[in-house]
């Protein structure tokens, strides 16, 4: 066995030889017509019409890949920190007149902590209304997120005084606590109460209505019932008047 593949293989080398002494076109190239070998021409390095492989041609050839995953490349977090902002439904309110102080906490991200500090003084009474409330809003083309938390504000004493309320924060995550002041400070010009009047109710759409339940047939020595209900925007029940003295 040894001997017979090393006599096919001594045959395999001769064979190039010999197809090269009887004009045998080399192995792999076909026979012109008539069966005939065409002439072999070694090729040469003019034929080969190759780009010369500069630096700007190696640029120009690599591979260009797609993302077929569309990865978006990562934007740089806004660093906007928040915002106070403040208003009052009225800034010239009366003398025990109330009126509604919002408190606004802009930001571009979630807060976990809103803490308002409203000013001591005697000049006015706080109220809490209501518990923050969430909502969101879009300014120049951003994004932003609004923290809101509303006071009933009554004046005590006429003349000027300014709100300087401030609001401390904690922005989420990163645990740090600001505390924010109001770009522009609250004057508020108290009215005095107008002479004359009296009781002094510095309300709006007052309105006083009554209802007398009596049935079809009155006796006498039987009592009937009167209600009366008085309306106002303004106030809070326990700040009306009680009409009872009033009948």
């Amino acid at each position: 066995m040894k001997r017979l593949i090393r006599t096919t293989l001594c045959l395999l080398g001769i064979l190039p030889l010999l197809a090269q002494a009887e004009g045998w076109p080399p192995y792999g190239m076909p026979f012109g017509p008539g069966g005939n070998a065409p002439p072999y021409q070694v090729p040469q390095p003019e034929n080969y019409n190759f780009r010369p492989q500069g630096a700007d041609n190696v640029r120009s050839m690599a591979p260009s890949y797609p993302n077929p995953y569309g990865y978006a490349q990562p934007q740089q977090q806004d660093q906007t920190p928040p915002q106070l902002e403040m208003e009052v439904s009225s800034g010239r309110p009366y003398v025990q007149e109330n009126i509604i102080l919002t408190l606004r906490v802009v930001s571009t991200g979630n807060i976990d902590q809103m803490d308002p500090t409203l000013p001591q003084t005697q000049a006015f009474a706080f109220q809490a209304l209501t518990d923050p409330i969430v909502s969101t809003r879009v300014a120049n083309g951003q994004r932003q997120i609004i923290n809101e938390v509303r006071y009933m504000v009554t004046p005590l004493a006429p003349g000027g005084a300014d709100l300087q309320p401030s609001v401390t924060v904690e922005t989420a995550g990163s645990g740090a606590h600001l505390v924010l002041q109001p770009i522009k400070t609250l004057h508020l010009e108290v009215q005095p109460q107008v002479a004359g009047v009296s009781p002094w109710l510095p309300l709006e759409q007052l309105a006083l209505t009554s209802n007398v339940d009596i049935p079809p047939e009155v006796e006498a020595g039987k009592p009937v019932t009167l209600v009366l209900k008085l309306t106002a925007a303004g106030a809070i029940g326990s700040q009306l008047p009680s009409l009872e003295r009033l009948l």
